[in-house]
C-alpha cells in the first residue's frame, strides 16, 4: 500500500516544478517535502525526481504521478457520491491540445465545462506530440492526431481537420501563376510538420525551399494572410467567414490536407471526466464535420 502522504509531496513537487513551492501549497516545511520523496523513493527503490530546475519526473516519478491523480481524482468521485454534495465548488481538469482546435472549436468546450463548474489548465502543443503529456500522467486527456491507444486510456475519434491556403485576392493575383518555391508564407515555427506535408504533397517541395515568415501563433498565421503578406494554410472552419466575405480567396483551390483528430483519456468513471468527454465528443463532432 502507498502512503498518500508521500505521493502528494511527489505531485506537488511536481506539478509546482521545486521543493519549495510545494512545500508552500503543502503548508509543510521544504525539509520534511524532502524527507517525504527520499522515503518514497527508497521504498520504490530507485529515484523518482530529476533534479533540475525546474525538478522534472524520472519514468518511474511520471507513473506514480498519473497514479497520484487517479486515485485524488477517485476519491472525489467517491465523496459525492456518498454525501451527495460536492466535495468542492470547482474542480479543475488537465488536458493537451494542438493550437488549431484552441483557436476553433475547443473554446465552445471550456464555455461548457465552466457551466458545470469546471476549470481547465491546458498544455497546447502539436497535435503529433500531444499523447507524451498523457502517457508521462500529466494530463488526463488530449486530443491528437493518432489513433495509437495509450495504455490504461481510452481513444474516441472525432473527425478530421481540414487545411485550406488562404491569401486575399490581390496577393492570389500576384502570386497565382508563379512556382511556390518563390511564393511568401508563413509557418508556426521552425519545424511546421503541417506546412511542410502540404507543400511537399502538392507541390513537392522540402524545407527550405520556399520562402516563410515563422510567426508561432495560429491567430496570427491568418493575420499574415488577411494583411497580405503571405498566404497561410489554416484550418477551413478558420478561414471560412473570410472567403465568404471574400476577403480571403483559396491559394489553391482543390487542394488542402486533412489531419484526424482523435480524444484519448483515462480509463476513469468519474463524473468529471465523463462530462469532459461526453462534451469534447460533441462539441468536436458536430463542429469539424460542418467543414468536411
Amino acid at each position: 500500500m502507498f502512503d498518500y502522504k508521500l505521493l502528494d509531496a511527489l505531485a506537488a513537487v511536481i506539478t509546482h516544478g521545486s521543493f519549495e513551492k510545494a512545500a508552500q501549497v503543502l503548508a509543510i516545511t521544504q525539509s520534511a517535502v524532502s524527507q517525504r520523496i527520499k522515503l518514497l523513493e527508497q521504498r520504490m527503490g530507485r529515484p523518482l525526481l530529476i533534479r533540475s530546475s525546474p525538478v522534472k519526473p524520472s519514468p518511474a516519478g511520471r507513473q506514480l504521478l498519473r497514479h497520484a491523480q487517479q486515485v485524488q481524482s477517485l476519491e472525489s468521485q467517491l465523496m459525492e457520491t456518498l454525501s451527495g454534495e460536492k466535495t468542492v465548488n470547482w474542480q479543475t481538469v488537465r488536458l493537451a491540445v494542438n493550437a488549431d482546435s484552441l483557436a476553433t472549436w475547443l473554446p465552445a468546450v471550456l464555455k461548457g465545462l465552466f457551466e458545470h463548474e469546471i476549470l481547465t489548465e491546458l498544455t497546447v502543443n502539436d497535435q503529433d506530440v500531444t499523447t507524451e503529456y498523457l502517457k508521462k500522467g500529466e494530463v488526463m486527456g488530449c486530443l491528437a492526431s493518432s489513433a495509437r491507444v495509450v495504455q490504461g486510456c481510452h481513444c474516441e475519434f472525432l473527425g478530421n481537420m481540414e487545411y485550406i491556403a488562404v491569401a486575399t485576392p490581390k496577393f492570389y493575383q500576384t502570386f497565382h501563376k508563379e512556382p511556390f518555391s518563390k511564393v511568401p508564407t508563413v509557418h508556426f515555427g521552425r519545424q511546421d510538420e503541417l506546412q511542410n506535408r502540404f507543400l511537399k504533397k502538392y507541390f513537392q517541395l522540402e524545407p527550405g525551399q520556399f520562402p516563410a515568415h515563422i510567426l508561432p501563433s495560429v491567430e496570427a498565421i491568418l493575420e499574415a494572410a488577411r494583411s497580405g503578406i503571405a498566404y497561410g494554410i489554416v484550418p477551413r472552419m478558420q478561414a471560412s467567414p473570410y472567403l465568404l466575405d471574400n476577403e480571403l480567396v483559396e491559394m489553391t483551390p482543390g487542394k488542402s490536407l486533412s489531419v484526424p483528430l482523435y480524444w484519448h483519456y483515462w480509463q476513469l468513471e468519474t463524473t468529471v471526466l465523463k462530462r469532459v468527454s461526453t462534451l469534447m465528443t460533441r462539441e468536436a463532432r458536430k463542429q469539424l464535420q460542418c467543414f468536411q
